[in-house]
């Protein structure tokens, strides 16, 4: 199934958005959030519930190239007619930790203050894969969750079906650029190391290791958590089946 229709076929299995609402989509101008935009701004479904789609980029001004990346995605946003906002979080230092949760926070304020419902993300099945190598090590079995409630506002993983690879032959069909951050294979932090050590030789030793591995993570999940239907925005049920992405049950598991 083609990228579009599966992002779609997503979308409408887990009945979000409700129609005549507002999605803020994070992009950093990576291939992953690229393609999210992309694929968010093509959205028939979008399109027939009359969401109207929001981009925000979010500059740490940590590198030299935060600046050039910023001009990257206004430009890229511009040309799709999605109304971009640029937060400019500064001061943080170099803690990952520390750039994530103030990440959460501009996105989630900024949200609410365009009225969006909901912020995506360009979480996908590779970033699934190397939480399931993580959670190994750590004894834990969370997977990155569908849908999350964070300072009032959802949060959600659309992309989670997909492998990186795809979204590239995606992008580079239709012609659209991105950018590449480096230091997410050259960081010291334990989920850089697995990305950059771990993940190249399990794909080469295993085909379709992405996929089996977050499939894992997601049944296991599924085993240690009720089964239950979370209904989370309030009478809308959200519920995705899995059979549409690859058969993984643990996509039934949204809120983690």
């Amino acid at each position: 199934m083609a990228p579009h229709k599966r992002f779609d076929s997503f979308l409408r299995r887990l009945n979000y958005p409700v129609p005549n609402t507002n999605l803020l989509l994070a992009v950093s101008g990576g291939p992953d959030s690229v393609a999210l935009l992309l694929l968010a701004r093509n959205s028939l479904f979008l399109r027939k519930r009359r969401v109207c789609v929001f981009a925000c980029h979010i500059n740490h001004g940590l590198r030299p190239e935060s600046d050039i990346e910023e001009r990257i995605v206004t430009a890229l946003c511009q040309r799709l007619s999605v109304p971009c906002t640029v937060k400019r979080l500064g001061g943080l230092g170099r803690s990952e930790s520390a750039a994530r949760t103030a990440r959460i926070s501009a996105l989630a304020s900024l949200a609410t203050r365009l009225a969006c419902s909901t912020v995506a993300t360009a979480h996908t099945a590779d970033d699934q894969a190397e939480t399931a190598i993580l959670r190994l090590l750590r004894a834990s079995t969370a997977p990155i969750p569908t849908v999350s409630r964070l300072h009032g506002v959802a949060f959600i993983h659309p992309l989670l079906w997909a492998q990186k690879e795809e979204l590239l032959q995606m992008l580079h069909s239709a012609g659209v650029g991105y950018v590449l951050d480096e230091t997410n294979f050259l960081g010291d932090n334990l989920r850089s190391r697995i990305r950059r050590e771990v993940m190249p030789p399990m794909k080469a030793l295993r085909r379709g290791f992405v996929r089996s591995a977050a499939k894992a993570l997601s049944d296991v999940a599924t085993l240690s958590l009720p089964f239950e239907r979370h209904n989370f925005f309030g009478l809308q049920e959200v519920w995705v089946s899995a059979q549409d992405v690859y058969s993984a049950r643990g996509y039934e598991v949204l809120v983690a």
